[in-house]
């Protein structure tokens, strides 16, 4: 009788623990999502030390990562991730084929679910790109080389791309200028990623896209490898009310920005990466995201 009731407890006290260690797990995943309120999409620079990566949650509830950084950078980006209860990455875009783009390919890959990837190039300029090619084609992951023209909708959110001009299936890629240079539209805000775009590819963007499509709400110019500068046509043309650096960049003259009517946020001078909330009253940044 006594070894009957032992089970009995023993069994009430599994499930007590069990029912105790879902509730945790839900409500820390509820109050992580509530971080981001209702009919609003976030986006995030993460920032980083050889490349950099950042994020933008679409408001019904659609991500999209570009690039990935090194493998310290990308478990930032995991951090920042998760820190909001993402768990699924419906676009990843690596915008070149080099390291500061794509070495931490394997460690997003570990943490969530990537739904499609968007390439600049298949080509293995080196070890980390050629690993996450093959990582991808592992995993049986869509992946599609982009160019000017190609665009996917994911709900009421456009992402369109705008550089490269062509797509380049063979040969040794230039880093910058056959960067993915996206440009992400909600219905009431947009935002321009330039991917680490060197200067031809931006005389390309100025001579081949419409200044509709320039126009924006955030200009993003991640850090990047070149030597190349970014063209002060380009960054008025942009009109943009806010320009999110690293100020480590070394092929930007934060000078010429000053020069433009908008904010210039600097990620590397925050603790943590700032946040921007994006609805339907326009651009509003949190100076620090949790």
């Amino acid at each position: 009788m006594r070894g009957v009731r032992l089970a009995v407890v023993l069994v009430i006290t599994a499930i007590l623990i069990v029912a105790l260690a879902t509730w945790f797990a839900l409500s820390r995943t509820d109050r992580r999502a509530e971080v981001i309120p209702k009919k609003t999409s976030a986006f995030v620079l993460c920032g980083g030390t050889t490349g950099s990566a950042s994020w933008l949650r679409y408001s019904g509830g659609q991500v999209v990562v570009i690039g990935t950084g090194s493998d310290t950078d990308a478990k930032k980006l995991v951090e920042s991730l998760q820190a909001y209860g993402i768990n699924t990455i419906d676009l990843l875009i690596l915008p070149h084929p080099y390291s500061d783009a794509t070495a931490g390919f394997s460690t997003l890959q570990t943490h969530f679910k990537i739904r499609q990837v968007w390439v600049s190039s298949v080509a293995p300029i080196n070890r980390h790109n050629g690993k996450a090619m093959e990582a991808i084609k592992a995993a049986g992951l869509p992946m599609s080389i982009v160019h000017r023209g190609d665009r996917m909708q994911l709900g009421e959110l456009s992402i369109d791309v705008l550089s490269p001009s062509v797509t380049r299936i063979s040969g040794r890629p230039s880093a910058g200028n056959n960067s993915v240079v996206v440009r992400l539209t909600t219905p009431t805000c947009s935002l321009l990623h330039l991917g680490g775009i060197g200067l031809s590819g931006q005389n390309a963007l100025l001579s081949g896209v419409s200044s509709r499509k320039l126009k924006c709400d955030i200009v993003v110019l991640p850090r990047v490898s070149s030597s190349d500068v970014i063209l002060p046509e380009l960054l008025h043309a942009t009109e943009a009310e806010y320009f999110v650096i690293e100020g480590q960049s070394d092929n930007l003259d934060t000078q010429l920005l000053t020069k433009t009517s908008g904010t210039i946020v600097d990620v590397s001078a925050a603790e943590r990466p700032p946040l921007f909330f994006l609805d339907e009253t326009g651009v509003r940044q949190v100076l620090q995201a949790p």
